[in-house]
């Protein structure tokens, strides 16, 4: 919700709006968790991480998964971080599954490291994309940008992005805190234009699909309300197919996606046949279009509430077993599960069944 392409008056991402005009853009797409490493885990093994203690990275039991992304197991592969990849041990899970990988992190790149996330989201996209300008042949690189994050600091060295001022009252019609918060958020947006800038003019920039996806939302600034500890504001964010050299129309799908469907999406368009062991399936296939359906968590509440969205529905349901059923359409978020007992109990199997399959 702090995107322009999905509402945000403040028009704070135009570069990132544009490449969704350009590409595929999946405007109902949801991360279970407000979790980096939770989320990061959902995107590579089709799973949601609904782990009670530790987050399911810190667990080496269950590293190796079988992840969509082996398709492509024979290209060059890389993680591009501008900090440290020990980190909720995500370098275990990315050694695990993927032989060969390359990690580039923190003292890998020229730049200054300028806070506790590392060098910049631009010079990280910068020198990465050197690195992918001097491949010989097919590539994957994970880039994980990290700034949009407190303290939100702006590089002194990037003299060329200029932080705007806006008054109390604006910043929070946007769900801005402050102006720090609102100008990371345009530095992510300018750090993104750099990129594509330089890649643009690369031998790789035709042949490669750009993925560009959040990991999660945040509750900070939202003035929505309506759904307590799983309101949509941490769930709901942009996904993006961008290939200039191979989409020559933008468009944008309707169909209730789920991080989990990421990865056997991103396979169906570049056109592997993929098997996959987990509920991810591909949004681009139109018979999803009407039966699709999205999993929420709460990840910091123990014993959990969990929910699942499906077309204009969304139940959810306490740890005690109290349910309730919203309208998406309706702005009061007003229960009406009293009205609906079978969607109700339709909905609730559904729920349940993601649930105890992700702890499986």
């Amino acid at each position: 919700f702090k995107t322009g392409i999905l509402g945000n008056p403040l028009n704070p991402t135009p570069f990132f709006d544009s490449l969704c005009r350009k590409g595929i853009f999946f405007d109902r797409f949801f991360v279970p968790m407000e979790n980096t490493s939770r989320s990061m885990f959902c995107t590579i093994a089709s799973i949601p991480d609904v782990s009670a203690v530790e987050n399911a990275t810190r667990n080496p039991l269950i590293l190796e998964q079988d992840s969509a992304l082996r398709a492509l197991d024979a290209y060059d592969k890389s993680f591009n971080l501008g900090g440290s990849a020990n980190w909720a041990q995500i370098r275990g899970i990315l050694k695990r599954n993927f032989p060969g990988i390359q990690i580039f992190e923190e003292g890998a790149f020229r730049a200054p490291v300028v806070d506790v996330w590392g060098v910049s989201d631009a010079d990280l996209l910068l020198e990465t994309h050197e690195r992918l300008a001097a491949k010989k042949g097919p590539f994957w690189a994970y880039i994980q940008t990290s700034g949009n994050h407190p303290p939100f600091t702006i590089p002194p060295h990037l003299k060329d992005f200029s932080p705007r001022t806006l008054d109390e009252g604006t910043l929070k019609a946007g769900a801005f805190t402050g102006n720090a918060e609102f100008n990371a958020v345009r530095l992510m947006d300018y750090s993104l234009e750099k990129f594509f800038e330089a890649a643009e003019k690369a031998p790789y920039f035709r042949n490669t699909v750009f993925v560009l996806w959040a990991d999660h939302g945040l509750p900070r600034g939202s003035t929505d309300k309506r759904y307590g500890d799983l309101a949509l504001a941490v769930h709901h964010i942009p996904f993006l197919i961008y290939a200039p050299g191979f989409i020559h129309q933008g468009e944008r799908v309707h169909t209730m996606g789920a991080q989990m469907d990421l990865m056997p999406t991103v396979m169906s368009f570049l056109g592997h046949e993929t098997r996959t062991r987990t509920l991810g399936k591909d949004l681009l296939d139109p018979a999803w279009a009407d039966k699709s359906m999205a999993f929420t968590f709460t990840t910091f509440r123990r014993p959990p509430a969990y929910g699942i969205l499906r077309g204009d529905w969304y139940l959810t349901r306490e740890s005690d077993g109290r349910r309730a059923l919203y309208r998406l359409d309706d702005p009061e978020g007003r229960d009406i599960a009293a009205l609906e007992p079978a969607r109700v109990t339709e909905l609730e199997r559904l729920a349940v069944g993601f649930h105890e399959w992700a702890k499986y």
